[in-house]
Parts: structure tokens; C-alpha cells; sequence
């Protein structure tokens, strides 16, 4: 073999050497990058849980500002409570207003009837036991009780 021949194939293999380092550093590269990417992951989803968490911790903290006071309604008060009283006195009564579950609205029918408004309210202890009061006109109605005590 001729010495350029030799020369010329040295040179091909230390190329060809070079290359495969290249190779291996953009490998290491893209290791690296995609180390990134997931550490990036990891980050973002430690932000979404964060937010997750406070916001179930502010949700908690609402529902708890507009939880109905610890006063029981009792069968005494409900049975102090009569047809004819204004919405108003019946919460003088219970010690804290209802939820109100539904509203109908009639109108007035010129020299026949004046204007229906009829609103249902609802106390509920923490056991379950509860009242219903029907309003027409802010006057009671009907009133139901279950397993007041």
C-alpha cells in the first residue's frame, strides 16, 4: 500500500471517530433537553396541584362563612309559628332565615286579581330533620315539619 493511500484511510478513520463523538455529544444534548423539558413537567404540574389546593382551601373557607348557624329548630319553635305571620316574624322565631327552594310569581289580573307572589323556605338541622313554610304575599300559609324534636 501505497504511504498517500495510508494517509488517506488515517484520515478517514479519525474522521469517522470525530463524528461518532459528535454524535454522541448532540445525544447528550438531547438528554440533557429532555432532562429540561421533564423537570419543566415536573414544575408545572407542582404549580397546578399548588393552585388545586388552594383553591379547594379557599372553597372550604367560603362554604364555611355561609354555613347556617348552629341554632336547632325545635318542634316548640315550630309550633310557635302560625298561618297568617310575615316571613320576617317566623325568622324572629327559628333564629336564622331559610333557603329558599322556590318562587312563582301571578300577575295581576285588572279588577279581578291583584299580583300572587308565593315563596317556599326551608330550615334543616344538621340531622336532617327540617321545616317547609309556603309564603303568598310574605303571609305563611302551609308550614310541614319532619322529625323536629
Amino acid at each position: 500500500m501505497t504511504e498517500d493511500k495510508k494517509d488517506e484511510i488515517m484520515e478517514n478513520i479519525i474522521k469517522k471517530r470525530k463524528r461518532g463523538k459528535r454524535r454522541k455529544r448532540k445525544g447528550q444534548r438531547r438528554r440533557s433537553r429532555n432532562q429540561r423539558q421533564s423537570s419543566f413537567k415536573g414544575i408545572a404540574i407542582g404549580l397546578i396541584v399548588v393552585a388545586c389546593l388552594s383553591l379547594f382551601a379557599v372553597l372550604i373557607m367560603l362554604s364555611a362563612h355561609n354555613r347556617k348557624p348552629s341554632i336547632d329548630l325545635t318542634l316548640e319553635k315550630y309550633n310557635r309559628i302560625q298561618t297568617g305571620m310575615s316571613y320576617t316574624e317566623v325568622v324572629n322565631i327559628i333564629g336564622y332565615d331559610g333557603t329558599e327552594m322556590s318562587r312563582n310569581k301571578l300577575d295581576a289580573i285588572p279588577t279581578i286579581s291583584k299580583e300572587v307572589i308565593t315563596v317556599m323556605y326551608m330550615w334543616q338541622n344538621s340531622n336532617g330533620s327540617n321545616m317547609n313554610a309556603l309564603f303568598q304575599n310574605d303571609k305563611l300559609m302551609q308550614k310541614a315539619q319532619f322529625g323536629l324534636k
